[in-house]
């Protein structure tokens, strides 16, 4: 007779799921890119991860009981608005936004508390939004670019439109001198500017602007006639979002402001062309 193997039991199966190691949760931990700092109630670190010792200089135990504004600010005490201690008073998420070296991060501050409600520590994470704060700034600085572009365009005007026909911005040289400002416009529709058989005329104008075409016309406001020319602006998803509208006084009516210069009329739509391309994005030939 061949010895039978003993078949396992009930008693012999694994009653769970084997529990996580100290080394596997380190692992884990490790694997978290952002910094990650633990500390006690009395704000002294229990605990961080890789990326928090390759951003602090310190080996893996080396800041191992050393308060936490010691290890990041090199300071004897808690720097001003420190969110460990709003989240203390708090005792909910606190967030700031710190610059280390040359990068900037987000610190959010959470505090972690006993099933009696008893703050036992804080847990500071430190996203690095350098990149992000970069790309703030030069889109602040791309807007104030913008904005003095458009305050100082001589002899015309730019507005933005909504799919509404709502004034939403208003700038350039020539809009003060019919006498209107940006507050005078802004929020107000075309038909509540313009005569209303003109208003309706540039309407069908912007219609087809908001089909996607790009429009030069003629129009005429305040005793001034403008060469005008209109350009969809698109949002994120490719759709026409806003009207950019770029209006050139007539070049008869500049001459007359200026000594002749030898210039054109067809140049200075031409050139007033290449600078809405510029500023919607797009580029089509003023010619056309």
């Amino acid at each position: 007779m061949r010895p039978t193997s003993a078949r396992p039991t009930a008693a012999d199966a694994p009653s769970g799921p084997r529990p996580t190691t100290a080394a596997e949760w380190q692992a884990i931990f490790d694997a978290v890119l952002d910094p990650v700092v633990l500390l006690d109630a009395r704000s002294l670190i229990r605990h961080y991860n890789l990326a928090f010792a390759r951003l602090t200089g310190y080996d893996a135990e080396g800041a191992i009981g050393m308060a936490c504004h010691t290890v990041i600010h090199g300071t004897d005490c808690h720097i001003p608005d420190c969110p460990q201690l709003r989240a203390r008073a708090s005792g909910q998420r606190e967030t700031m936004e710190l610059p280390v070296g040359d990068q900037i991060f987000l610190v959010v501050t959470d505090p972690i508390q006993s099933a009696e409600g008893e703050i036992t520590g804080f847990v500071h994470v430190m996203r690095d939004i350098t990149a992000q704060k970069r790309t703030e700034q030069a889109l602040r600085e791309n807007v104030a670019r913008f904005q003095t572009i458009a305050r100082n365009l001589p002899n015309g005007i730019i507005h933005i439109f909504d799919r509404d026909f709502r004034y939403v911005y208003n700038e350039g040289e020539e809009l003060r001198r019919v006498g209107l400002t940006h507050e005078m416009l802004v929020g107000k529709t075309i038909y509540d500017v313009l005569d209303p058989g003109l208003a309706e005329r540039v309407a069908a104008h912007y219609r087809r602007v908001l089909r996607g075409e790009t429009v030069r016309f003629e129009g005429n406001f305040a005793g001034e006639t403008f060469l005008v020319q209109a350009a969809p602006l698109r949002d994120a998803s490719d759709k026409v979002a806003q009207i950019l509208v770029l209006s050139v006084l007539d070049f008869e009516q500049i001459a007359q402001r200026h000594e002749p210069i030898g210039i054109t009329q067809s140049v200075n739509l031409g050139r007033a062309g290449c600078l809405l391309g510029v500023i919607s994005g797009r580029f089509e030939p003023a010619g056309e």
